[in-house]
């Protein structure tokens, strides 16, 4: 269920406008991004990571106690990996 809302509404750019309808689907304005080779919301800003990494300033570190944390197939990146 999480895939495909992340999909509706950060791939297909559907997430609910201020009428909580559909964005894309209900006009919302595209524009072209040349990083992106594609069409995003005018409200998207693409940048990298390390171009806003200075507005981080904490994060959470997941449990330890429980072994699902660590060792899977999703990497837990901290603030100080980024800025190395």
């Amino acid at each position: 269920m999480a895939r495909q809302l992340y999909d509706y509404w950060f791939v297909q750019f559907n997430f609910p406008n201020e009428k909580g309808k559909p964005y894309k689907s209900s006009g919302g304005k595209m524009v072209w991004n040349e990083k992106l080779k594609r069409e995003i919301s005018q409200w998207v800003d693409a940048k990298k990571i390390g171009d806003i990494e200075n507005n981080i300033i904490t994060g959470k570190t997941p449990s330890c106690a429980d072994e699902d944390n660590f060792g899977g197939d999703i990497p837990f990146v901290t603030i100080d990996d980024i800025r190395g």
